[in-house]
């Protein structure tokens, strides 16, 4: 389209007052979706909270641990594969990406593009539950999630580490460890220091992992669990209310609201 027949191009303006109606109704949608991110976010924060009460900080010594690094605890590291000539397919596996992972560590699988890979990379590389993938690159170096058993299959790409940790180390545990902000800082520090920002798997092997008892992370890791069911609720709720949003802009521009 060409400017001059953009300019000529009518739109509906509704009276002042039915615009004031509509922006009313769109503010207050607007403002329950916010309160909705919010208590995720204060969801988040109160793991991290109980973690700290539990265990203190895993840098500066926690409390009750024996020190250990991540590296003494992984029965599996490894990086995940490239992709390069592989086919998109509605019924192949997911692949996960970078932007599929929030900063609270959840994964939205619904957005990930599936595509045909070979039986032994699925069998290889295909994630399962209790694994953690960590983000290795970019401006995202550090965010990581971890895989439950309500998780449909997935491979981690090549921006990924994917870590397996050993019968000393419950996954929510190690995870919450990596999330803390004293290892978030370790983490930054040191890939900054790398010609592009990145982080290796020797870098990761040498971060702390301070190795609580297990009974300790068993009552931690049942708390844990019962946030993370009301926090996929909270999860459940946003996604309700966007697509609320959604709907009422999509009338309130078609003149229906």
């Amino acid at each position: 389209m060409v400017m001059s027949e953009f300019w000529r191009y009518e739109i509906p303006v509704p009276p002042l007052p039915e615009q004031r109606r509509i922006t009313t109704i769109l503010d207050k949608a607007d403002a329950l979706r916010a309160k909705r991110r919010e208590a995720l976010t204060r969801v988040d924060s109160l793991v991290q909270s109980i973690f700290v009460e539990m265990f203190g900080d895993p840098v500066a010594g926690a409390k009750g641990c024996t020190p250990k690094k991540l590296g003494d605890c992984v029965s599996k590291l490894e990086y995940g594969p490239r992709f390069y000539n592989e086919a998109y397919s509605s019924d192949g596996v997911r692949i996960v990406r970078i932007t599929d992972l929030d900063q609270l560590g959840s994964l939205d699988f619904d957005a990930m593009p599936r595509m045909a890979v070979d039986e032994k990379i699925k069998t290889q590389f295909v994630l399962r539950p209790g694994d953690i993938v960590f983000a290795r690159t970019g401006a995202t170096v550090g965010k990581v999630a971890l895989i439950r058993e309500s998780d449909p299959p997935s491979i981690a790409g090549a921006y990924f580490i994917r870590l397996r940790f050993d019968e000393s180390v419950m996954p929510q545990y190690a995870f919450s460890v990596l999330r803390a902000k004293s290892v978030q800082a370790l983490i930054a520090k040191q890939s900054r220091q790398a010609a592009q920002q990145n982080f290796s798997g020797p870098g990761l092997r040498a971060l702390p992992m301070p190795v609580p008892p297990m009974a300790k992370q068993l009552t931690f890791a049942t708390r844990v669990e019962k946030i993370w069911t009301e926090r996929k609720k909270f999860e459940a709720s946003l996604a309700e209310m966007e697509m609320l949003i959604s709907s009422l802009q999509h009338r309130a521009f078609s003149g229906e609201l």
